[in-house]
């Protein structure tokens, strides 16, 4: 991941790229900042190394709106940039604040410092300059700060089965739905059969129509695909079939209910 104050072209070309939101960040990113980085991957990143005085919520809920501005899915992976600070209740109602609005908080800042702080939903980012990529293994690291170059750092991140980003490229999964039977397709276990009215207790109602199966009879049907099919069925049939209220209850037809 490369992250710096403004966007660059400087450095390698990472797949991820750190945007810098609002609070104390020098330069907060512009639409139009955003789009001019490659990277498929972003990770919004809200910088307060001055926490007090502030109220974690209310700047919680900022970074809420921008990322619902700019169409950040809920359930990726956002930061908070503290620097070399420590607030636990600042941390605390801010990942509160993004954990309410379905996003999982990241705290970032010197491994001498942000042990301090309270745990948040999205792990823990650290920086750690050996200019070496390597990753800390210390408590709930995600991601680490490897390298600072002046005009942009250097970070590994962990894959995004963990640390899920903001996907600039997702890949949609089209619904997998069944095949549909065409032509001439027979159906062997149904068939549509009228209850004799006479036969009905007294004072009660009933479907009027049953469709029953697995194989009450055998009849090599045609399959009803559409309601007018049911036109042809009965032409298969010659007439449709009657049959008594006592058979329809042995094939499974729902007992008459009484009027209301």
């Amino acid at each position: 991941m490369k992250d710096s104050a403004w966007p660059t072209s400087a450095g390698p070309l990472t797949d991820i790229v750190l945007i810098y939101v609002g609070g104390d960040t020098p330069h907060p990113w512009t639409t139009a900042d955003i789009l001019s980085m490659p990277e498929r991957y972003r990770f919004p990143t809200w910088v307060r190394s001055n926490p007090s005085g502030f109220n974690g919520a209310i700047e919680g809920a900022l970074f809420v709106a921008w990322l619902h501005g700019h169409g950040v899915p809920m359930g990726a992976c956002v930061c908070l940039d503290l620097e070399t600070a420590i607030n636990a209740a600042y941390v605390n109602s801010f990942n509160l604040a993004l954990r309410a609005a379905g996003y999982r908080l990241t705290k970032y800042g010197s491994t001498s410092t942000i042990w301090q702080n309270p745990k948040t939903d999205g792990g823990t980012f650290v920086a750690d300059p050996t200019q070496v990529p390597h990753m800390v293994t210390t408590g709930d690291t995600i991601a680490t700060q490897y390298a600072f170059d002046g005009a942009y750092d250097l970070s590994d991140v962990m894959d995004d089965g963990i640390v899920p980003l903001w996907d600039t490229k997702p890949v949609i999964v089209p619904p997998v739905n069944p095949p549909i039977p065409t032509g001439n397709v027979k159906e062997i276990d149904m068939f549509i059969a009228s209850v004799n009215q006479g036969e009905i207790p007294v004072n009660t109602q009933w479907p009027g129509v049953f469709v029953v199966s697995p194989g009450a009879n055998g009849l090599n049907l045609d399959h009803i695909e559409t309601p007018t099919d049911l036109n042809n069925l009965k032409a298969d049939l010659g007439a449709p079939i009657t049959i008594s209220y006592q058979q329809y209850i042995a094939w499974g037809g729902t007992p008459a209910i009484p009027n209301p």
